[in-house]
This record gives C-alpha cells, structure tokens and sequence, in this order.
C-alpha cells in the first residue's frame, strides 16, 4: 500500500509523468537489488501513475566492468519485458574511455538495437545510443525526448538542432548527465566535475545553454545528474529562453545521502490543461516520500512565456 502523498497545490486536469532515475552507479556496484525495486516498482505502477516515460540520467555503473552492466541490464529488464518506454543517458563513469568517448561496453549492453523496434524510438546521431531521440503522445500532446552525451561535441549539438527543427510541432525534452551545478547555474569552467576534470572535448553547462538550450523555441525541460549536492539531492532552475519562453532545469542526485541514494527517484508530473508541473520524490526500496517539502512542489506557468 501506498504512503499518503505530500501535500502539494494540486493544479486541476488530467496529467502525465514522467519518471527520473538518478545515478545508480553504487547500486550496479554493488547493491543491484535497489535498482531492480525502482524499475519494479515503475513497471507495476506505471497505469496508476500514468508514467509516459522513463529517463536514466546516466552513470548506470560505476566502472565499465561486465558484471555491473549486467545487474543494470537485469534492472533495466523490468520495464523492458512490461513496455515502460525508457530513455538512457551515458554518463562519465559508462565510458571505457572518457576523454576518448570510448563506450564499447556500454553499447554492447545498450546498442540502439535494444530499441529500434519501439514504436517511440526515433534515431541516434552515429549508430549509437549515446546521442538519440524518442517521440511520445501524452494527453493528445506529442513530445520529443533528446539524450546527449555528456558535454556534447558541436556535431552533437548541430545534429540535435536539426532534429528540434523539423519537430518543431513538438514539446522538447533533454536528458544529459551533467549539465546543472548544486548551485542552480549550468556547470562552467572551475565548477567540480566540469569537462576539464575528465579532459574531454565539448560543451560545459553555461556554454551548452548558450549554444544551443537557449535557442530552442520548443525545447522546455532538462534533466541532469552527474553532480553530487552536498545531501540536498538536486535543485531547479528557470529561465527564459531567447524566445522569452521558460526552460525548467532539474538536477536530481540523492547518491549525498548515502547508501548510494536509497532508492529516492522522481515523478516529474505534467499538467498541460492547467500549464503546471508537479514535483513528487519516492523511494520504492524505504517506501516513503522524501520528508523534506523541497522535494515535492508545483512549478506554476510551466510552460508559458516568461514574465
């Protein structure tokens, strides 16, 4: 049986969500059972909830060895084998090689053939499941949902212009590992954990909003990982776009709070009729909401023009 819910202004209308999967590197390491109760969990309530979709914010593993991609895989099976449509991002510790953007291992448990047959599968930028896009309807709206590997290469970058450009009639979404420091701004150079650590080549947080976010009339929301925040699990920020319309920013990384972020995830609720989005964090593995109100909470005028 479920906990009573947090209090939160519900806004009226039907509504969507979307689930967030925070890193699960320490559970691959060494506590896979924690991730197999969340993907249990989502699969047996995705009706209940009207879970449109999944979003893994990378760092599945904590070191690219078989035997952690395989307890992700087991975990990750759940939603497979129930039709829970779900979007991967590839984060830094899923690379064989980062500062090369070597992922062999990763691709060969997550190739884009493990999706290709999905009705909601879209396309990759080379064959590979590090930078790709899915298409959903949710309540008669449709939506499109980018991953990017992390810090994207401006190749990257231009490949997901095109591909917001001639989806131009849909609601644009974008899952990457690190993009949203703990202080509510895009990670930049000097933050912790910004590209230069790992010397790789590519976008940091407030070059990729510049670069590309910024400039994307119909892209909305960003989901990160990847930075540790200190026990607060994650923060949002919001601002406008250069079309004066609001991109919400989420962070979300429980791994602070110990025991590799015990088994805290988020439901990232969507309210089109009445332009609002709810935030709710639960974790199937303790069964509670987090106690802590910040973590559950409405974002008014979700995606209408800034003020």
């Amino acid at each position: 049986m479920m906990p009573d819910r947090p209090p939160i202004q519900e806004p009226t209308g039907e509504s969507f969500a979307v689930a967030v999967i925070p890193d699960t590197q320490r559970y691959s390491e060494r506590n896979p059972a924690a991730f197999e109760v969340q993907t249990r969990w989502l699969a047996q309530h995705r009706e209940e909830e009207n879970i449109a979709f999944v979003f893994h914010e990378g760092d599945v593993v904590n070191a690219p060895e078989p035997e952690q991609f395989e307890r992700a895989d087991r975990a990750l099976t759940h939603l497979a084998e129930n039709d829970v449509p779900y979007l991967l991002a590839i984060g830094n510790h899923d690379y064989d090689n980062f500062a090369e953007r070597s992922a062999d291992t990763f691709e060969e448990f997550f190739p884009t053939s493990r999706f290709a047959d999905r009705p909601w599968w879209g396309d990759s930028f080379d064959g590979t499941a590090y930078n790709a896009y899915v298409r959903f309807k949710a309540l008669g709206d449709e939506y499109i949902a980018l991953t990017l590997e992390p810090f994207p290469r401006e190749a990257v970058v231009d490949w997901a212009e095109e591909v917001l450009e001639t989806h131009s009639d849909h609601t644009g979404l974008l899952l990457t590992h690190g993009y949203l420091y703990r202080d509510g701004t895009p990670i930049d150079a000097g933050d912790k954990w910004d590209r230069t650590a790992y010397e790789v080549s590519g976008h940091n947080g407030d070059r990729l909003w510049e670069r590309f976010i910024s400039r994307q009339p119909n892209l909305r929301a960003v989901f990160s990982g990847h930075v540790l925040t200190n026990g607060s699990g994650g923060t949002l920020s919001t601002d406008e776009n250069d079309f004066g319309e609001r991109v919400h920013q989420l962070l979300t990384n429980y791994q602070s709070i110990g025991d590799g972020g015990r088994g805290y995830l988020r439901l990232v609720r969507f309210f089109p009729a009445a332009d609002a989005i709810t935030i709710e964090t639960y974790s199937p593995l303790l069964k509670r909401y987090h106690e802590d109100a910040a973590h559950h909470f409405r974002i008014g005028d979700a995606f209408g023009p800034g003020v």
